[in-house]
This record gives structure tokens, sequence and C-alpha cells, in this order.
């Protein structure tokens, strides 16, 4: 989000540190360091984690200040403006245009709304993330031993960060339906390393696998 929100009545400076766990006073600087003033109100109606912290006897209600300090794989300087975004407008905005780092930071936006406990999004993003896929297919998909233009996008950092996500989450499913076809049509798959170390990704392949078959045995069936 290029543009910070405008003031709105009990608003509260919002601070996101990479480096320090200490609210920015108005004479501090540091490049790191992004500041946000966002609607109190708003932000506890979007999202349970914001009001229990200012609703609470936490000290975020008495300062009015929350410091998120950056969490590998789902807070940083690009999740966190992403998911104001999306709680003001239900808009969201990455600025790389590349797919795979497009799909990690949809990965990582939705870990943070999970963590915040902020709606919808997580479907949002699977969405997001099934149209970038269908949009970066192989172009060759012949000419190399994985056969799978469905994932040719997806790496394997993307596989082991699904699995962080609850069962039956949209995003943990939307890359396991991308692996089906690979995994039928593969000499090799390209994420069997994942499957046998992650018990997590291995599962949700299966599950989707058998969503495949059930059909094919299905219609089979009623050749006979």
């Amino acid at each position: 989000m290029s543009d910070t929100p405008g003031s709105i009545p009990n608003d509260f400076v919002w601070t996101t540190s990479c480096h320090s766990t200490t609210a920015l006073r108005e004479d501090q600087t540091q490049a790191s360091d992004i500041e946000f003033t966002v609607s109190k109100p708003l932000l506890c109606k979007k999202s349970s984690y914001f009001a229990a912290m200012f609703e609470g006897e936490f000290i975020e209600g008495q300062t009015q200040t929350v410091n998120m300090e950056e969490i590998e794989g789902v807070v940083s300087p690009q999740t966190m403006p992403a998911l104001l975004q999306w709680m003001y407008n239900r808009q969201f905005e990455f600025n790389t245009v590349e797919p795979e780092e497009q799909i990690t930071a949809a990965i990582e936006l939705s870990r943070l709304a999970d963590m915040c406990d902020v709606q919808d999004l997580g479907e949002e993003m699977a969405k997001f993330i099934k149209e970038v896929l269908i949009e970066n297919q192989d172009p060759y998909p012949d000419d190399n031993d994985y056969q799978d233009r469905n994932t040719y996008a997806t790496t394997d950092e993307h596989i082991n960060s699904a699995g962080y996500f609850p069962r039956h989450h949209a995003v943990r499913g939307i890359l396991a339906a991308a692996s089906v076809e690979g995994f039928f049509k593969d000499k090799v798959y390209k994420f069997a390393k994942q499957a046998r170390n992650h018990p997590t990704s291995g599962i949700d392949l299966l599950e989707h696998v058998r969503r495949h078959c059930i059909p094919l045995k299905q219609g089979l069936g009623k050749q006979r």
C-alpha cells in the first residue's frame, strides 16, 4: 500500500520494526521501521487479535501503539501494508511481478491474516495463487523430466510453508490440487522429497489424488 490511511478519530500509531521491539517516538527514525496511523475501531472490528490487545488489559491499550516485530514468512515490510489495505478496502498489492515471489507474498500474507484472525483473506490468496499458476504454466512441458504445467512457478519453499496452515486451509488446498497432474504424469514427481519429509504435504496430495480418482472410478463403473 503506497499511501498511509488518512487521519481518523480514535486513531493510534502502528509501528512495524525489523530490529526493535520498542515503538518509535516522533524524533526517532530508522530505515528498517515502517509506521502507520490506523483506525483503531476498524482494526478491532476486523481482527479479534487486535481487539484483544486494545480492549484488554495489555500495554497496547494504554499506549495506543502496537509494535509488530518481523517474523520470517509472516510479518514483513510487504505483508503489513497489504494486510492493512485489505482491512480498509478489501484489496491488496504486492511490490513484485515475479510469479514465484508473488506466490511467496500471498502465502506470507495469508499466514499473517491467520495470525491476526482477519477473515476471508486466505480464500482470496488461494484464488490469487491459482491465477498466478495458470498464467505461468510451463511453456515447454515435454522438454524436461517434469511434465507438470501447473507447478512451474511453485517452489520447494512454497510447499514447505503451506504445511504451517491448518488442515483444509484454502492455500494448502490449492497448492496440493495443482500438484496432482505432476504426481500422475512426471517420471520423477517434482515435490517427492517434500511429500516424504513433510507429512502434511503428503496427506494433502493424497486427499486431492483421491478426489481426482473417485470420478474416474465412478465413470468406469457406469461403462460396465
